[in-house]
C-alpha cells in the first residue's frame, strides 16, 4: 500500500515538473509575432537608412545539400555546333568563334540553343554582372547553379555576334540528407545588414536562391544553398553578396 502510494506521488511530481519546464521553456521563446516585429523593425531601420531594397518575399523554400562531381564530357554541345576552334582546360570546354572562311559569326539564339537543349537555363543576376557576356545556369534540384561549375558563360562582339563560350558541368547529383527550411529573401536581407554588407545610399537588387559550394569531399564538390544579391553602392560599383540559406552566415568574398 505504501509503495503504491510513492508511486502515485512520483508520477505527480513527474508531471508537475514537465509542466513546469514546458512552461520555462515557453516564456523563454520567442513568439512568431515578436520575431516579425523585429525583422520589420530592422526592415524600417534599412529603409531609414536610404537602403533601397527589392520588392522581397517572405516565402520559405526548402533544399538539400548536394554532392555532384566536375563532369569531363562534352559530347552533347560539339553536337551542336560546326567544326569551330575548341579545348579542354581544367574540366572547362572553351570554344572560339571566327569569320574565317566567310562564315557569320552565331547570335544570341545559337546560345540559347545550345543551353536549352542541355538544360541550362538563363541566369539575369549573374549576367547583371558581367559585360558582354551572359550566363546560363545548369541546375539541381530544381534551383540554379551559382558557383564556377556548372555554367555556360557566352561572351559577344558590339553587334551582339557570339565570340566564343566556356560551359563547365557537374554529375553524378546525390542529395545528401533530407530537405531542410531556408530562410527567407526577407530573412537573407537583414542578414547582410547585420554583417555591415549594406550601408546608406545601396541599391539592392532581387535576391536569388541557388547552389553554391564550399568544399571538395573525396572528389565530390558539396554545394548548399544561398542566396544572393546585387548591390550597387553609392560609389556605383556592383558587388555580389551572398549569404547561407540555412544558417544565415555571411559567405560574402
Amino acid at each position: 500500500m505504501q509503495f503504491k502510494r510513492i508511486q502515485v506521488l512520483m508520477i505527480i511530481l513527474f508531471i508537475a515538473v514537465d509542466l513546469f519546464l514546458f512552461n520555462w521553456w515557453r516564456s523563454g521563446r520567442q513568439s512568431d509575432t515578436q520575431v516579425t516585429n523585429a525583422s520589420s523593425n530592422v526592415i524600417q531601420e534599412m529603409r531609414r537608412q536610404k537602403i533601397d531594397l527589392p520588392q522581397f518575399s517572405n516565402k520559405r523554400e526548402y533544399a538539400n545539400y548536394i554532392a555532384a562531381k566536375p563532369d569531363y564530357q562534352f559530347d552533347e554541345t560539339y553536337q551542336l555546333l560546326p567544326t569551330y576552334s575548341s579545348k579542354i582546360r581544367q574540366n572547362t570546354l572553351e570554344v572560339q568563334f571566327s569569320q574565317r572562311h566567310n562564315i557569320q559569326l552565331p547570335t544570341q539564339k545559337v546560345a540559347k540553343k545550345i543551353a536549352n537543349a542541355q538544360g541550362y537555363q538563363h541566369n539575369a543576376l549573374l549576367t547583371q554582372l558581367a559585360d558582354d557576356q551572359s550566363y546560363y545556369s545548369q541546375t539541381m534540384a530544381g534551383l540554379p547553379v551559382l558557383s564556377v561549375g556548372g555554367q555556360l558563360i557566352f561572351s559577344y562582339n558590339r553587334k551582339q555576334e557570339l565570340t566564343r563560350f566556356t560551359q563547365t558541368k557537374v554529375t553524378h547529383i546525390k542529395r545528401l540528407r533530407d530537405e531542410r527550411v531556408t530562410i527567407t529573401e526577407k530573412d537573407a536581407l537583414i542578414d547582410l545588414y547585420q554583417f555591415n554588407e549594406l550601408n546608406s545610399g545601396d541599391v539592392v537588387g532581387r535576391g536569388l536562391l541557388g547552389y553554391d559550394t564550399q568544399l571538395t569531399v573525396n572528389g565530390y564538390d558539396i554545394y548548399l544553398p544561398v542566396w544572393i544579391f546585387v548591390v550597387t553602392h553609392s560609389n556605383g560599383k556592383q558587388q555580389l553578396v551572398k549569404i547561407n540559406a540555412f544558417t544565415g552566415e555571411n559567405l560574402t568574398s
